[in-house]
């Protein structure tokens, strides 16, 4: 733990009520309200007071008439690309420390496509794909292999991606590639399905040193090969949660991976703690997405990993804060002097 008094924290949540949210709703990016309620108990342990805030309007005006320690976000925000990164370019513009990725992070994690690119850079696979742009643009699907994943480039959450969204057809492709330009108004990743185990790298730390590394595995519990042939949908993470679980499988990971993983995330610099998602198929880490900022619910598979490492969840929570403390008090003059 960190030998410094905190006092008061902001924690940015526009939360709202998950129980009737359709499957191309914005709001699925927005935290639950039970959530919420979970992190402002805990935060009310460590902390004398937590000021809850729902946009990044209210967050500026808190931090120009109060002493703010810190600010945590589990903001969803609305319809923008640029709405992951609002909370921590609040934070900088006044000087606050926050916990997790900063500016540059989220919006590298936040474009799909843009967030491949760079992976590949450092050694890791993903599966080849294509950027939609526009309807002239759906012809150059069928450069790729079928089956095939359809999704939205610049949104989290699984927002958009349901169960139909892994098509055995061309066919299939172009309709629903047509329709999800349509609706989210972006551009449209078209990805190769890549079969395997489901896989979450979950990694703490900062540019420096990094002091917690797993890969936790998702499985069904009634089918364990369920991921060979189908995605880990909406309906999955939302509706059938309890039909999944969780198992650390970092030994099936080489030492260049696990090397490489790790330089992604250490490349990113102002990140704190991330989730890297994938598949792990023929010996072989496949890399999907970068998630910058991983749900921290007490039945995820970041807090799975934190327990393994014989955290409570509170103190898995406190573990994070104290990483974000650590960061301000251990780097150079050139970023925020805690």
């Amino acid at each position: 733990m960190m030998d410094i008094e905190l006092n008061e924290i902001v924690l940015v949540s526009d939360s709202v009520n998950h129980n009737n949210i359709s499957i191309n709703s914005n709001d699925l990016e927005k935290p639950s309200i039970e959530y919420e309620h979970s992190l402002n108990e805990i935060l009310l342990r460590y902390f004398k007071k937590v000021n809850i805030c729902k946009t990044p309007k209210e967050l500026a005006e808190i931090l120009r008439t109060k002493n703010i320690d810190i600010v945590l976000t589990i903001y969803g925000g609305e319809i923008s690309r640029n709405r992951m990164s609002l909370i921590p370019a609040i934070c900088e513009s006044y000087n606050i420390p926050f916990m997790g990725a900063d500016v540059y992070a989220r919006t590298i994690c936040q474009d799909k496509d843009l967030s491949k690119k760079i992976v590949s850079n450092f050694g890791i696979e993903t599966p080849s794909s294509i950027l939609i742009n526009n309807d002239m643009e759906i012809e150059f699907i069928k450069i790729l292999n079928l089956p095939l994943v359809i999704k939205p480039n610049f949104e989290g959450s699984s927002i958009g991606i349901s169960n139909s969204n892994l098509v055995y057809h061309f066919d299939e492709a172009f309709v629903l590639t047509k329709k999800l330009l349509t609706t989210f108004k972006q551009p449209i990743l078209v990805e190769e399905f890549i079969g395997g185990k489901e896989v979450n790298i979950i990694i703490t730390g900062d540019n420096k040193n990094i002091n917690l590394f797993e890969m936790v595995e998702d499985i069904m519990i009634d089918d364990e090969n369920y991921f060979n042939k189908n995605l880990f949908s909406l309906e999955n993470k939302k509706i059938y949660r309890k039909r999944f679980t969780h198992k650390i499988v970092t030994n099936l990971l080489s030492e260049s991976e696990i090397n490489n993983l790790k330089k992604i995330y250490q490349s990113l610099k102002k990140i704190d703690y991330m989730r890297i998602d994938g598949k792990f198929i023929n010996n072989k880490f496949i890399f999907l997405e970068l998630t910058s900022d991983p749900h921290l619910g007490i039945e995820s598979s970041f807090v799975f990993a934190l327990k393994q490492n014989n955290f409570t969840y509170e103190e898995g929570i406190k573990f994070l804060i104290d990483n974000c403390v650590k960061y301000y008090q251990t780097q150079s003059s050139n970023v925020l002097n805690y």
